[in-house]
């Protein structure tokens, strides 16, 4: 959320908004997948707030309003078909990433330094160490 509020203060001038905060709803695109989430969904450790939750069709149709069931998925109303996560953020990558970017650029400048962008494959965590800063 830091990094959020960073690459929004940096760019309060840009029209479009890159993020919308108000919950995640992921519909399972197959059965499989949809067995996943009733394996694991209310079951795990998360934090305050984070949890997700079963949504049936009709629900989950309510909320995204354009949701066709596919053939593979639970067609069933009463049957678990989407996660929601209720603090969830949908974020557009592109316009965060720029954002986020312009907003590092800043920051170096401002504490008279520079921004680098590096990209490489990572094998292991421990190779991150060395930086000050990591997006995944």
């Amino acid at each position: 959320v830091e990094l959020l509020s960073a690459a929004e203060s940096a760019t309060k001038d840009e029209p479009s908004p890159f993020y919308r905060c108000g919950g995640i709803v992921r519909p399972a695109t197959t059965s499989k997948q949809a067995s996943n989430f009733v394996k694991h969904v209310g079951k795990e450790e998360v934090p305050d707030g984070w949890d997700a939750e079963l949504l049936d069709y009709a629900t989950a149709k309510a909320l995204l309003p354009g949701l066709q069931s596919g053939t593979d998925c639970w067609p069933e109303e009463d049957e678990a078909f989407a996660m929601y996560i209720q603090k969830g953020i949908v974020i557009h990558p592109e316009r965060y990433l720029k954002r986020l970017w312009k907003a590092c650029r800043m920051a170096a400048e401002d504490g008279g330094g520079e921004a680098r962008f590096h990209r490489q494959r990572i094998d292991s965590v421990q190779e991150m160490d060395r930086y000050t800063a990591v997006i995944l």
